[in-house]
């Protein structure tokens, strides 16, 4: 009897038990397959652009971040079309994506970051026909100033703005961004008064100088009564040679591969044996891209680089009238020869030119000494593009193909904006933010245009422009 009351109660407890276990485990299953409990397929955040210093700070988290968020790629994969965010998405964080990037400039470098933010598993390769000493970046100031204040350059140049706060405030100098302040004035107050619209909510302290700040008593100016209007602000310079170099240990650091190699087409890189290809390739994007050199317009400038260590404001008349201060050089300048490609050596004309026009505003600077110079060609577009299109090689190789190019005289200002939308055509992740306010493409124009020499321009007695 007690052995089969032994039994009998062994046999009880194992059902029990097998009931409770069989019970939890389907607790566990209906919990994983929970609606609510569904791994999350998250998204770069669509943010609009805002005026709003709280809604820059906010973006910043969102710009750059040590852990970036997930982000999505449609399902047809790298070399598919771009996502509109309807399809079914995978996260890019488990893709290695091959990337092939053209230009080492700031926008190429810059659009890398980018990617790399979105994506840590992406292998870029960047490709540039010269070395870094003969490009354009390497002698640009980059002081933040907006130009042209169409809604997408706003948002450019806002997430730009968060990037080099943050850069300043980690790195300081190191990272070639400079904290300053300065002033823009003019002749004509109808030459200032769209700043405030295009850059006036993004950058720190914008004001509208008082007359007596301009001619009064106590002017540290003391311009004469054609100086009729004046605006201040604080904003961050980049300058190239330091900035570029920066970015690019931070990407080689990362893995990012460097190779220079004279491209006669974006499709080159597709037949390199990547699916997706980025075009950065400043004035020569449109040529590279072989239906768009008609739409770049070369614009020479000359600045002169001066040892002034004194010199910590930057100061403007209008905008070819110009110093910039940088880390320890000041930048004077300029010339904004619209339709001239040359040549890439600086000119007597052009020194006497940018000192006839400088030297009235701050006598100074003409005493101190001249410790380098640097010409360069911006590469001029009535709108930067950034556009994504799906290409065949002429040996049936399909890739996806983003263009990034034609910031003018604003590279410095737009580049990792531009940089970071390129980055979502790329990757094929929502553009929400974007949608709306990008501008409709230009027509095709493939065909190169022939432009003029600076001899012929000052032979000609051509009026710089001031605007």
């Amino acid at each position: 009897m007690v052995i089969k009351w032994s039994l009998a109660r062994i046999l009880f407890l194992s059902i029990i038990g097998l009931t409770i276990a069989t019970s939890i485990h389907g607790k566990i299953v209906h919990s994983r397959n929970s609606p609510n409990n569904k791994p999350s397929e998250s998204s770069h955040p669509a943010k609009s652009y805002s005026d709003s210093r709280h809604g820059r700070i906010a973006r910043s988290a969102e710009s750059i971040s040590a852990n970036p968020p997930a982000i999505a790629l449609p399902e047809s994969g790298p070399a598919g079309p771009v996502s509109d965010g309807s399809s079914s998405l995978v996260t890019a964080t488990e893709q290695e994506l091959n990337i092939g990037i053209v230009g080492e400039g700031v926008v190429g470098l810059s659009t890398a970051t980018a990617i790399l933010e979105l994506n840590p598993k992406a292998k870029i390769t960047i490709y540039h026909d010269k070395p870094f000493e003969e490009i354009l970046s390497r002698g640009i100031a980059g002081l933040f100033r907006v130009d042209d204040g169409s809604d997408i350059n706003k948002l450019y140049g806002n997430d730009t703005f968060v990037r080099l706060a943050q850069l300043w405030r980690e790195y300081g100098g190191l990272s070639g961004v400079q904290l300053l302040s300065g002033h823009i004035v003019s002749t004509d107050k109808r030459k200032l008064n769209d700043q405030e619209g295009n850059y006036g909510k993004i950058v720190t302290n914008f004001r509208w100088l008082k007359d007596e700040e301009l001619h009064g008593v106590n002017s540290v100016f003391g311009y004469g009564p054609n100086i009729t209007a004046g605006i201040h602000y604080t904003a961050f310079t980049s300058e190239g040679i330091r900035y570029c170099p920066f970015m690019k240990q931070q990407l080689l650091a990362k893995g990012v591969k460097f190779v220079q190699k004279k491209l006669a087409s974006v499709d080159d890189l597709a037949e390199e044996g990547h699916p997706i290809v980025v075009n950065c390739g400043g004035f020569n994007g449109g040529e590279l891209a072989g239906d768009d050199a008609g739409n770049m317009i070369p614009i020479r400038g000359v600045l002169l680089k001066m040892d002034a260590s004194w010199h910590k404001h930057f100061l403007y008349l209008d905008y070819t009238t110009i110093t910039i201060p940088t880390i320890d050089t000041v930048y004077v300048g300029t010339v904004k020869q619209e339709g001239v490609d040359g040549p890439m050596h600086i000119l007597p004309e052009d020194v006497e030119d940018v000192w006839r026009r400088y030297e009235p505003i701050q006598p100074a600077l003409r005493r101190a000494r001249q410790i380098g110079h640097f010409v360069g060609i911006r590469p001029g577009r009535k709108q930067i593009r950034v556009e994504a299109e799906d290409r065949t090689t002429k040996s049936g190789k399909k890739y996806r193909l983003v263009h990034n190019y034609g910031h003018g005289g604003n590279g410095f200002t737009l580049a990792y904006g531009s940089g970071l939308h390129a980055a979502h055509l790329a990757l094929g992740v929502k553009t929400d933010r974007y949608d709306g306010i990008v501008p409709s493409p230009l027509l095709k124009d493939p065909v190169k245009k022939t432009w003029k020499k600076a001899e012929e321009f000052y032979k000609e007695g051509l009026n710089l422009k001031s605007g």
